[in-house]
């Protein structure tokens, strides 16, 4: 037992280096922005000539601003949207349940920038198909559509998380015991009415949850403003962060970058607080109790029914299936065209002939070691972080579990600008991580974290800790017991949070757009560099062939995770 728990404390090294890491990336911001100048040279000085920029300059002024109006947005489509399809499934008896779940779940997984490319082709107001044919048909002088706005950003961002929303939203309904929804429908009180003044304040709790977390990804989103709003100068935070840290002349602005992202910490931050402060009071909304129950399903009309498919299929044709046919009908023309008789004699495959494929085997060498290595080590560290926080007494386990919650409080940008700022100024030359693939891996590792941790805690309370601890009896090792009782019982858990996590990292532009070069490139930003490149074919192109690669690891995602369901049904 003794050699047991000196193991133990061997288990705090891993969480304790990874906190620090996370403490060093954040206060590596907050020191750079207290520099004015040009960082790193006998020019610069401390002062608060960043935050000052920031609030008279009315440039910056209107990046907040956009910022703020495009997460407002977000929220608004993806909560709407996400929280009534969620019900649907949850509350009606409606069939295909498992169908809409399964495509809910992969729109999660699909790239948003696939999705912003061809809402441009659609609505752009000089080359969009649609703006083009109402314009024709109708005569206008104006497009009556312009998707190229803080609005139209927004509305197709929302379009993209609604998959979240739905997933987080479905999991609390489900969870939540319907009895008072029954006494509601016994007094006589009309279903809308129950819906408002019942189930929607018992899912308060959750619908915070899923609030904080999708304005989390807003204030960072940085590909489908990137794609859409960048080529007519209509910027947010993240791509804001992108043009001062890559600038056309000049030098990095990494002072005004690091002030802002401590603003936006700031705001994280409140929103944290706002839903630790609801936690506590989770006991006026226990609905769950030890009885068996049943959730009460609205039985809809046949008029019901078909309002609901219509719905449903609606937003899965607008948000993934109207987008990719323009990414198709787009890669095959060199420059985009509408779709006429005449565009038919000039579709060719030329745009995949003449992509540069050794830059796409290289990038997607890259990708493929992201997608390994990340999630494998943030399961290895997020086994440790568990481990600590639910087997063991030691005083800084809950310090622990702040840590491993942090990358899902603060916006995943921050993290890459900290990385960047981190390796540029504070490494020792012989840790020259900038420009190559480590620092990717790095902060794709620490920001896969907080899910892989809250996917371990959740799995580890399942345990019997008895087993753990007869184990120990029997002189086994922490080591040992990782290896031959806690892995194998975590397995098809472990597989399938692996398996999610390297979806991620095969899909993520934000961070890897900030930290690329030509060695370390992957293949959205390879994707990226052709669209900002002025290349819509080519990107169209290449992001079809990025879809094929992503089918094979879907596939495999959704057959684990189905018997993983299965399993559950079964104990």
């Amino acid at each position: 037992m003794k050699r047991f728990l000196t193991g133990n404390r061997v288990l705090h090294v891993a969480p304790s280096v990874t906190s620090l890491v996370i403490v060093s990336l954040l206060c590596s911001i907050v020191w750079i922005s207290f520099i004015e100048g040009t960082v790193g040279t006998t020019l610069s000085n401390y002062g608060m000539d960043n935050y000052r920029s920031i609030l008279q300059n009315p440039s910056l002024g209107v990046v907040l601003w956009n910022t703020a109006v495009f997460t407002i947005t977000v929220l608004t489509v993806s909560l709407a949207l996400g929280l009534a399809i969620a019900w649907l499934v949850e509350r009606t008896n409606i069939k295909g349940k498992t169908f809409i779940y399964t495509v809910m779940t992969l729109g999660v997984i699909i790239p948003s920038f696939f999705t912003a490319m061809g809402w441009l082709f659609l609505l752009h107001p000089r080359i969009g198909m649609v703006n083009t044919l109402l314009m024709s048909v109708f005569d206008l002088d104006q497009p009556p559509f312009d998707i190229i706005s803080v609005v139209g950003m927004g509305g197709v961002q929302g379009l993209s998380l609604t998959a979240l929303s739905f997933i987080m939203n479905a999991a609390a309904l489900r969870a939540m015991d319907p009895s008072l929804e029954e006494a509601g429908h016994t007094c006589g009180v009309r279903g809308m009415v129950v819906l408002g003044k019942i189930t929607l304040p018992l899912l308060a709790p959750g619908i915070v949850a899923t609030v904080i977390y999708i304005t989390t990804i807003a204030m960072a989103a940085f590909d489908i403003p990137a794609i859409i709003g960048m080529t007519n100068r209509v910027f947010v935070f993240s791509t804001f962060v992108y043009t001062e840290i890559n600038p056309a002349d000049g030098l990095p602005r990494y002072g005004i970058v690091a002030a802002m992202s401590m603003l936006v910490i700031f705001i994280a931050s409140i929103l944290s607080i706002c839903y630790i402060l609801m936690i506590r009071h989770t006991r006026r909304y226990e609905v769950v109790t030890g009885k068996a129950y049943r959730p009460r399903m609205v039985v809809l009309s046949p008029l019901g029914k078909t309002a609901a498919y219509s719905f449903i299929g609606g937003y899965m044709i607008l948000s993934k299936a109207i987008p990719l046919c323009m990414l198709i009908w787009s890669s095959l023309f060199s420059y985009f065209q509408p779709i006429t008789l005449a565009a038919f004699g000039k579709i060719s495959l030329r745009n995949f002939y003449t992509l540069d494929w050794d830059m796409i085997f290289r990038a997607g060498k890259n990708t493929l070691l992201l997608m390994l290595i990340a999630p494998t080590l943030a399961l290895l560290l997020a086994l440790t972080f568990s481990w600590l926080v639910l087997r063991t007494r030691s005083r800084f386990r809950f310090v622990f579990d702040f840590f491993a919650f942090m990358p899902h409080a603060v916006p995943h940008i921050i993290f890459a600008v900290g990385a960047l700022i981190t390796a540029l100024f504070f490494l020792p030359a012989w840790l020259d991580i900038y420009g190559t693939l480590w620092i990717i891996l790095g902060v794709y590792t620490l920001t896969f974290l907080s899910f892989a941790t809250r996917g371990t805690n959740s799995a580890l309370i399942q345990i019997g800790a008895e087993l753990e601890e007869a184990a120990a009896v029997s002189g086994a090792s922490p080591w040992r017991v990782f290896r031959f009782i806690v892995v194998p019982i975590l397995r098809r858990s472990l597989t399938a949070s692996w398996l999610w996590m390297g979806l991620l990292a095969f899909r993520e532009l934000t961070i890897a757009s900030l930290l690329f070069s030509p060695e370390n490139v992957t293949l959205s930003v390879f994707i990226w560099g052709l669209w900002f490149g002025g290349k819509s074919g080519e990107a169209s192109a290449m992001a079809l062939v990025m879809i094929a690669f992503l089918i094979p690891v879907v596939l495999l995602y959704w057959a684990i995770t189905r018997r993983e369901r299965r399993t559950k049904a079964l104990v």
